[in-house]
């Protein structure tokens, strides 16, 4: 970290793979530091992409938070939270066993946001996925959680991500539906972050998930969210990781 609170990383950090690719197209990955100087480029990009609703809240405080520079302007940035550091954005949601049983191993990969400006060309949102993925699981994190409405899902999905059944809920800060989808770390479950996630000790897998779910009951914020979304089905529609300007 500089004094500014901000860590860049050489290419020797990043994947492999994505070395040249992030040389080629003068890519800086930055590790920013909660209230830094260019935290506030992160907010107002998540404004930009997702809505002021979701450009900061105080998970922001204790989270990991990247960022990508395209020739020095920042074009995307994520969020990983790490719940042994404080709790996780959709933790109101989640089944109570399953937090209690994966506590100690649990984390969240949120708030994922791409410039509209950024050529196709240029890969970033994968590299960041990637490279965040790396860093949690050697923070110890081997089983993410994510709340997601219903534009995102898909991107989820692609990524691996399954859906935890009876867990809709309304977003409180916008109303959106929602749904808690995971993602294990199951050398099993394939998926692109299949091969990040091999090797590494300890993984939780899609029949540990699910043995947890079978024997748990719904929060209080759950079964409210679920009456306020009149028991609907959680919809899948198409992914827009770009959103559309007005």
């Amino acid at each position: 970290m500089t004094d500014s609170g901000t860590g860049f990383l050489d290419l020797a950090e990043l994947p492999r793979r994505w070395r040249q690719h992030a040389a080629l197209h003068q890519l800086g990955v930055v590790q920013v530091a909660y209230g830094a100087p260019l935290f506030e480029a992160i907010v107002g990009l998540r404004a930009e992409v997702l809505g002021s609703a979701y450009a900061e809240d105080a998970v922001d405080r204790y989270a990991s938070l990247w960022l990508i520079e395209h020739r020095g302007e920042p074009v995307a940035s994520l969020r990983t939270t790490r719940r042994r550091d404080g709790p996780l954005d959709c933790e109101p949601y989640l089944p109570p066993k399953l937090l209690a049983t994966f506590r100690d191993v649990l984390g969240s990969t949120d708030r994922l946001c791409c410039s509209p400006s950024l050529p196709s060309a240029i890969r970033a949102v994968p590299l960041l996925i990637e490279l965040a993925w790396h860093k949690a699981l050697q923070g110890g994190v081997r089983l993410d959680i994510v709340g997601v409405d219903s534009e995102r899902a898909t991107l989820q999905q692609r990524l691996g991500y399954l859906p935890i059944p009876g867990s809709g809920f309304q977003s409180p800060r916008d109303g959106r539906p929602c749904h808690v989808m995971f993602l294990p770390t199951d050398p099993d479950h394939l998926g692109p972050l299949s091969d990040v996630f091999a090797g590494w000790p300890g993984p939780v897998t899609v029949a540990d998930v699910r043995a947890t779910l079978r024997d748990t009951t719904r929060t209080p914020a759950d079964t409210e969210g679920r009456r306020r979304s009149s028991q609907r089905r959680f919809p899948i529609v198409a992914h827009r990781l770009r959103r559309r300007r007005a």
